[in-house]
């Protein structure tokens, strides 16, 4: 082998490895670009599914239940957690509707579950249990 040999071996070592390398990094991942676009395609038609099947749920509640639950959404963008806490009491003290103290009870069951509270969880739950079994 010449001097020029050595020099230009290297070069073609890095312009190969580089062109396998690519090519089996795509192979490895497996998803090309058309079907990623696809796949986020198909995940926000999902969430878009999801989004409108509540939508037609919360609509056949009734105007007070969509007002509290749009009340607690927005307490909780704001980080006013305490405040949907004090509506969803109030409305157990005020209300004698069967349909609200269950989504009260069952909301102030979740949000106590998500602050870690456990027993206050299990409070609402079993109020709630207990509220529907009188009833019937």
């Amino acid at each position: 082998m010449n001097r020029s040999s050595f020099l230009l071996l290297p070069i073609l070592a890095g312009v190969l490895s580089s062109f396998f390398s690519t090519d089996v990094a795509a192979h490895r991942s497996g998803v090309g670009p058309l079907r990623a676009s696809m796949a986020m395609e198909k995940h926000h038609r999902a969430a878009h599914t999801g989004r409108l099947l509540l939508a037609k749920r919360v609509m056949g509640l009734p105007p007070a239940a969509r007002d509290a639950l749009t009340l607690e959404r927005l307490y909780r963008r704001q980080g006013k957690i305490e405040s949907a806490v004090l509506m969803y009491q109030g409305l157990l003290d005020r209300s004698a509707d069967p349909l609200l103290r269950q989504i009260a009870h069952r909301r102030l069951a979740r949000i106590a579950w998500r602050q870690g509270d456990a027993v206050a969880a299990e409070k609402h739950l079993r109020e709630s249990l207990d509220e529907q079994l009188s009833r019937q």
